[in-house]
């Protein structure tokens, strides 16, 4: 029997993936134990989901995913010029996710292409497009490729029969040129997920409450279809954001300025700092073969030391262990703060110059 407010997928009229899970509701399942690398993940809001809740406000997409479905057949022609694959239509699902382990009937299998290289035609491999917005994609260049990004071909390779490599690829912010990154059935991460899942369809969806409330973030909070029954408000009344245009106040607009100049300046003297200890060491490798830690140059003393510093991994200690997230979690103190900024953008300047006219 299924609980109340979930709908088979075999009724007429029923919505399928309430009773699936699919490669994009990951991060929600496993926002639980880890929200902070998780944080756009909410398991609370997946539970409405799947248990057929009407949503306070009508889904829309963002422009963001109304960005992604347009160019993902984009992304996936220019992947397919650039390996030479070519895709092909057979999705056969597995029938075990590892030896000795059927895949569940909730293991969804909807990828976004299946292909075949050139050198190998007898090899499958699962694509999967994303055009990633820029803060996102300069992360994933210096950090490489973020936990809720890799977990989605996981969930693919396990649910495809003969599957064991696939590519994520990814259009530039500019639109220029596109990266590709190729990730390997992992097991254990399987294994993982096969456990979450189990979990959340028998003891979340089923139960009657849902699950507790994870820490409120604009990215979590703010544009969530069920904002009003989770938080009794919305997001940002919650938050009130108080604008005013004070265009009349010359005062307030003087002092601003001087700020912006003051930081400008602060700007410009860092960088010229750093060239010049960048020069000071290469004076120093190049006339005197070596890297005292103590300089004496007529009335000024200088200290060139070298050292090591050392920083808890939040992330990676609350990843490991459901408990320990947990524990991270109840200790973890919320505490609200306001931060003056200011900024000068082409955005601004056109909304001043409107606001004149």
């Amino acid at each position: 029997m299924l609980p109340e407010g979930i709908v088979s997928d075999r009724t007429p009229g029923g919505k399928g993936r309430q009773n699936l899970i699919g490669g994009s509701d990951w991060p929600h399942i496993i926002s639980l134990s880890n929200p902070v690398l998780y944080k756009y993940g909410c398991i609370r809001r997946l539970w409405y989901e799947k248990r057929g809740v009407e949503p306070d406000f009508g889904k829309r997409m963002s422009r963001g995913a109304i960005r992604g479905k347009i160019l993902e057949k984009i992304v996936a022609e220019i992947f397919q010029k650039d390996s030479g694959c070519r895709f092909i239509r057979e999705r056969k699902r597995a029938k075990e996710l590892w030896p000795g382990q059927k895949r569940p009937k909730w293991w969804d299998l909807r990828c976004d292409r299946m292909f075949v290289l050139p050198e190998d035609e007898l090899v499958k491999w699962v694509l999967e497009c994303k055009t990633m917005g820029q803060q996102v994609f300069y992360d994933y260049i210096e950090n490489g490729l973020s936990n809720p990004y890799r977990i989605q071909p996981q969930h693919y390779m396990a649910a495809a029969e003969g599957v064991e490599h696939s590519s994520l690829a990814t259009v530039w912010p500019d639109g220029i040129d596109y990266w590709r990154e190729d990730i390997d059935k992992d097991l254990e991460t399987i294994r993982m997920m096969f456990d979450a899942g189990e979990w959340f369809m028998k003891s979340v969806v089923q139960s009657p409450k849902p699950p507790e409330r994870l820490p409120l973030t604009e990215q979590r909070c703010a544009g969530c279809p069920y904002r009003i029954k989770c938080l009794g408000t919305g997001y940002f009344e919650q938050h009130v954001l108080k604008e005013m245009n004070l265009d009349q106040d010359e005062q307030l607009y003087r002092l601003l300025s001087k700020f912006e100049g003051l930081r400008e300046k602060e700007t410009a003297v860092k960088a010229e700092r750093e060239e010049i200890k960048q020069e000071i060491q290469d004076h120093l490798e190049e006339h005197y073969n070596g890297d005292p830690e103590k300089i004496h140059c007529r009335e000024i003393d200088v200290s060139w030391k070298k050292g090591y510093m050392s920083r808890l991994d939040k992330n990676a200690l609350t990843s490991s262990d459901p408990k320990i997230a947990i524990a991270v979690q109840a200790h973890t103190k919320v505490i609200p703060q306001r931060r003056f900024t200011t900024k000068i953008t082409n955005k601004s300047r056109d909304a001043w110059e409107r606001r004149q006219r």
